[in-house]
């Protein structure tokens, strides 16, 4: 098989599939986030493809907002090669570099790696029969100033919760995070007397504080808890509760 080399067709976002998850992408990135300590020059990021064709995909960071495309938004940082063919059954070093001087020093700082797997050119009957989809996996990238103070496990304990206010959609519950880092929480479940509810998890910005819905809650009761899983540098996941 050879690569359709069209500019527009890995640029193309809007027809791109985000992948959440990589089981269903041919190269995977190894690890599920990315630490990036402010005193090293540069990352390394690790892609493997477990298929038996070679891929072309593309790489790049973005800021918070997936639609952008690449080079849409200027960052402090370099990504190298940011385009290669992967082989078959083979594997490719991404180089992460910081190149800016302007994060803050006391706090983390947030961003996303994306990588767009383009597949190779159907040149079978068979292959041109199929529908063929560009991949993209986007995973987290933190930025870690030298020096900061306490630890993540520290800060995922130290959360401090309330409730907010009423809003259509449900009942507001606010995450105060007075640490330097970003708490991440997966499977947040609020339970109180007579009843409980999932809540959709997001990352509690350090010095900060990340509004949460309870939806179909129209009240604020007391004696309430939060259990779920706060998240480490290595993507595990370490259980959690927290009084309201």
């Amino acid at each position: 098989m050879t690569f359709h080399w069209v500019k527009t067709a890995f640029l193309a976002l809007g027809l791109s599939v985000l992948v959440t998850g990589q089981s269903q992408a041919a190269v995977t990135i190894s690890g599920s986030r990315v630490i990036y300590p402010a005193e090293q020059q540069h990352v390394g990021i690790e892609l493997s493809n477990s298929s038996g064709t070679p891929v072309l995909v593309q790489s790049w960071l973005d800021s918070g907002d997936a639609t952008l495309q690449p080079g849409e938004e200027a960052l402090p940082f370099v990504i190298t090669p940011p385009v290669a063919r992967v082989e078959a059954h083979a594997g490719q070093t991404l180089r992460l570099a910081y190149i800016g001087h302007n994060l803050p020093q006391d706090r983390e700082s947030l961003f996303w790696l994306n990588v767009l797997e383009i597949p190779p050119k159907a040149t079978s009957s068979e292959d041109l029969n199929t529908l063929q989809v560009a991949l993209r996996t986007r995973i987290k990238v933190l930025f870690r100033p030298e020096g900061l103070q306490g630890s993540l496990s520290q800060a995922a304990e130290g959360l401090q919760w309330r409730w907010g206010s009423m809003t259509p959609g449900g009942q507001e519950l606010i995450a105060e995070n007075v640490s330097p880092y970003y708490v991440n929480l997966a499977n947040l479940q609020v339970t109180w007397s007579g009843g409980s509810n999932s809540v959709e998890a997001a990352p509690v910005p350090p010095m900060g504080q990340q509004v949460f819905v309870v939806k179909n809650l129209q009240s604020s009761p007391s004696g309430a808890n939060i259990s779920g899983d706060w998240i480490n540098d290595y993507g595990a996941t370490t259980a959690i509760r927290y009084p309201l």
